[in-house]
């Protein structure tokens, strides 16, 4: 599920980074890689956080051309420090949800050691960037993306359930690297949806996931429930329900056995 081009790496894989090193090879590294960033024009807004694994956020310019990206991730990529250690990098740039709504699209490229020059690393970075602005497109009003080494995180004003259903259908690159993406955002019966993907050998939906999160507002005032791995064969769910009543609760579980969930119910007296 990791994939490898040059000296990156794609990161909506949960990838784990090498060793960077001592504090101080750390706090050095993080003092030139901001003053470094914080000169370039085309990037907005700069973070570096981070010891043992070491994560780079950087915010591009929104009138930057997609041929402009690819050049400034290239070039940060490429550019050698006093004090180079490995770093995650988390690149921010403007993107639309698909109700035209402005958002922030998210990629993440593990970087080893500085990138070389030619067409491979730039084509790398231009495949993430392409399909992390397919994924926001398919989200609804305020939508972000966060995506760091640990997985992506995908909030939007859309289904959870028909988010991560539509994710999975978009692209054969999301099956082979996604291994940890989170779906979150408001549901029809519940406050708060949440589905989260972590086996990248699988993505999809099992068809009884939504059943029993429909029956399971139908029965109860759900406020919020989580999905873990739904496409397996006992997709994990948590309900958290609002003053459930025994009958509720022992329908639900009822429910549950019928259908190989396996439920937690938060939230019960």
């Amino acid at each position: 599920m990791r994939r490898v081009i040059g000296m990156l790496a794609t990161a909506l894989v949960a990838a784990t980074l090498a060793g960077c090193g001592s504090g101080r090879d750390v706090e050095a590294f993080a003092e030139q890689m901001t003053s470094y960033l914080q000169e370039r024009e085309a990037i907005t807004e700069v973070e570096v956080s981070g010891q043992d694994e070491v994560l780079v956020t950087i915010t591009l310019a929104a009138d930057l051309s997609e041929i402009d990206v690819v050049e400034e991730v290239w070039a940060v990529t490429h550019h050698e420090l006093d004090a180079q250690v490995p770093y995650g990098l988390q690149v921010r740039v403007a993107a639309a949800a698909g109700d035209g709504t402005p958002a922030l699209a998210a990629f993440h490229l593990e970087v080893t050691e500085p990138a070389p020059d030619g067409d491979a690393p730039r084509e790398e970075i231009l495949l993430e960037l392409d399909l992390a602005r397919a994924l926001v497109g398919l989200g609804a009003g305020e939508t972000t993306m966060t995506a760091t080494s640990a997985g992506t995180q995908y909030e939007s004003g859309g289904d959870p359930l028909y988010l991560a259903r539509e994710i999975c259908y978009l692209s054969d690159d999301v099956t082979s690297r996604v291994d940890d993406l989170t779906v979150s955002g408001p549901t029809h019966h519940s406050g708060h949806g949440s589905v989260t993907m972590r086996d990248g050998s699988e993505c999809d939906i099992s068809p009884g996931v939504p059943a029993f999160i429909n029956v399971a507002g139908q029965e109860a005032a759900v406020e919020s429930f989580t999905v873990v791995n739904p496409h397996s064969e006992q997709p994990e769910i948590t309900l958290t329900l609002a003053d459930p009543t025994s009958a509720q609760l022992a329908a639900l579980e009822t429910f549950a056995e019928r259908g190989t969930v396996a439920l937690t119910i938060e939230g019960d007296s």
